[in-house]
């Protein structure tokens, strides 16, 4: 028997105030791994119990049209992600010495001041700016990230097309998930020991979501699958590289990096799902 396929509608807060609506469709097996399955309520289109069963919102309703308050990202976040740096968490302005975790516990650190990336703005929320030369941040503290996981980030490159430049990375050369753009022709690709690159190539805001599967890796640009069923190796990570690859030992990124995410773990799928499209709604970023 064909099974139903469930419509998750909901709208979500923007940090300048505004609120976005998005529509997240699921396979049945997708809809418990994020609970949007079950839950309880009296009111027409769900209520406040539904949305807590997902870890979506919080509040209460009785109306019409399900919970009080909508999901932000950062909610999302907490619900959903293994680790996570929004950019809403930097600083005011200045020279970005550590982007503190959303969830995780493990700090994207810079000691140099001159490899500091700077605050800057990636469609009017808070991002983190790398000028190509020698910025970067990274954590070492992660437990092991093993295959399969999910990367997620938010990004603009502004540089220009020739120099390798890295969105995010491992901590070594064996210890690596890689997404990007390429050097030469600046098509996005990813890497966890074997590079495979796309046709695509793109200097606007983006939502890149890179699956590291070894030969089932796939890569998606604002909800749209650009690469699927490669082989993109096999690599585990302990840490993380923002803005450069490993440790900032080359391949710079220009440009501003606004959110990266990492989800591993039972129902990754489902989970990165959610956040994937609710970055792409607090963003602003369409397919």
């Amino acid at each position: 028997m064909t099974q139903p396929t469930a419509t998750l509608t909901l709208s979500l807060a923007r940090s300048g105030g505004a609120s976005l609506g998005l529509s997240l469709s699921t396979g049945p097996s997708m809809v418990p791994g994020v609970g949007l399955a079950g839950g309880t309520s009296t009111a027409a289109g769900g209520g406040a119990a539904r949305w807590a069963a997902a870890g979506l919102a919080g509040g209460t309703s009785t109306a019409a049209g399900g919970g009080a308050s909508p999901p932000t990202l950062r909610s999302l976040l907490l619900a959903n992600a293994t680790h996570a740096w929004l950019g809403d968490d930097l600083p005011a302005s200045g020279g970005i010495a550590a982007w503190p975790a959303v969830v995780g516990g493990a700090d994207a650190t810079q000691a140099t001041s001159g490899s500091r990336p700077t605050v800057g703005a990636l469609n009017s929320q808070r991002a983190a700016l790398f000028d190509g030369a020698d910025d970067w941040l990274a954590t070492g503290a992660l437990a092991t990230i093993a295959q399969p996981a999910v990367v997620i980030s938010v990004s603009r490159r502004t540089g220009s097309l020739g120099p390798l430049q890295i969105i995010h990375d491992g901590i070594s050369s064996s210890n690596r998930m890689s997404a990007g753009h390429n050097v030469n022709d600046g098509a996005l690709y990813l890497l966890a020991g074997s590079q495979q690159v796309s046709a695509v190539v793109d200097d606007q805001p983006l939502v890149l979501a890179a699956t590291y599967d070894g030969a089932s890796s796939s890569l998606r640009r604002n909800g749209v699958a650009i690469l699927s069923g490669v082989d993109a190796g096999g690599h585990t990570v302990t840490g993380v590289t923002i803005g450069a690859a490993f440790l900032g030992v080359a391949g710079f990124f220009t440009g501003e990096i606004a959110l990266v995410v990492v989800v591993a773990g039972a129902n990754y799928v489902a989970r990165a799902a959610v956040i994937e499209a609710a970055a792409r709604a607090s963003y602003g970023i369409a397919p």
